[in-house]
């Protein structure tokens, strides 16, 4: 449910002529580790600047490195009432500071950038693989 809703939103800003990209987290945390070992992260910044929305699949920091977690910190700073980021994540909100990891003045700050002036679904129910398996069989 919560990845075809944020395609969906995507799907629709795309067809009002809004650029947009959909990323799952650890792709996105792949390619900012490759930028930041290359000393180009502030290009690649520069390029996800350019999109009016950005959908970010399967939150979740982890298991990612210092230096990712504050690349991150930075692109939701630059894209903070400016730019469109929808984050989806399999686990509730509330536990979201948990799986941020890291130090905790950089949990603290992600946490602001995510929390303050956004807006919150929290889906419940079964999953929708459960229904297409069913469905299937």
């Amino acid at each position: 449910g919560k990845t075809w809703i944020m395609k969906s939103l995507i799907k629709a800003a795309a067809e009002r002529q809004y650029r947009c990209r959909y990323v799952k987290t650890r792709d996105l945390m792949e390619d900012i580790a490759i930028a930041v070992d290359e000393k180009r992260f502030s290009r690649l910044a520069d390029q996800l600047d350019r999109y009016d929305l950005i959908g970010l699949d399967d939150f979740n920091l982890l298991k990612a490195k210092d230096e990712v977690r504050e690349a991150m910190l930075e692109l939701f700073d630059r894209r903070w009432n400016k730019r469109g980021l929808i984050i989806s994540s399999q686990y509730p909100f509330d536990q979201w500071y948990e799986y941020i990891g890291g130090r905790g003045d950089q949990r603290d700050a992600m946490m602001d950038r995510i929390a303050n002036g956004s807006h919150r679904l929290e889906l419940k129910g079964p999953s929708m693989r459960e229904k297409r398996e069913k469905v299937v069989k």
